[in-house]
C-alpha cells in the first residue's frame, strides 16, 4: 500500500564534501528520488550563492573563488511549477509555487541589500537548473506509457 501523504526523510551527509557542494548534493538527492519514480510534491532546486569584498555575487563558486568570498548563501527553491505540475495548475492551494523559498542558510556577514541580490540572482540561475532537470527527465521518459506495462 502506497500512502501518497506520507513524509519522505533523506539525509545527505560526507565528511569530505565541501560545505559550498551542499547545493550540489541536494541536486542531485532530488533527481535521484524522482528517477526513482518516489512522489514529491515538487523538485527542490539549489544554489550557492558567494559574496566577495566589492558586493559582487559569485553562483557556485570554485575553490579558488571561495577564497574571495566574504559571506556565501544557500539557497533552494522549489523546481519551476512549469517543469512540474501540469498545465492549468500553477497554483497548489491557491498559493503560487514559483513564488516560494524552501529553505535559506547563510555564514558570514551579509547586508540585507546583497542578501535580496543573492537571491534573485539565485532564482533566475534556479530556473535554468529546473529547465535543465526537466529536459533530463523528459529524456529518460518512455515516449509511450503503454509499451513498458
Amino acid at each position: 500500500m502506497i500512502f501518497l501523504s506520507a513524509s519522505k526523510w533523506v539525509f545527505v551527509r560526507s565528511f569530505v564534501l565541501p560545505q559550498l557542494l551542499l547545493p550540489c548534493a541536494i541536486n542531485a538527492s532530488c533527481a535521484a528520488l524522482a528517477d526513482a519514480g518516489i512522489p514529491l510534491k515538487y523538485l527542490a532546486v539549489a544554489i550557492c550563492c558567494g559574496l566577495t569584498g566589492s558586493r559582487s555575487v559569485i553562483l557556485d563558486p570554485t575553490k579558488i573563488e571561495e577564497k574571495k568570498i566574504l559571506a556565501f548563501a544557500y539557497l533552494v527553491f522549489p523546481n519551476s511549477p512549469i517543469s512540474v505540475l501540469p498545465k492549468g495548475s500553477l497554483t497548489e492551494d491557491s498559493e503560487p509555487i514559483e513564488a516560494g523559498i524552501i529553505t535559506s542558510v547563510t555564514h558570514g556577514a551579509m547586508p540585507v541589500v546583497d542578501y535580496f541580490n543573492c537571491l534573485d540572482r539565485g532564482y533566475a540561475a534556479c530556473a535554468k537548473i529546473s529547465e535543465f532537470l526537466r529536459r533530463s527527465m523528459e529524456s529518460q521518459a518512455p515516449s509511450d506509457l503503454t509499451k513498458t506495462t
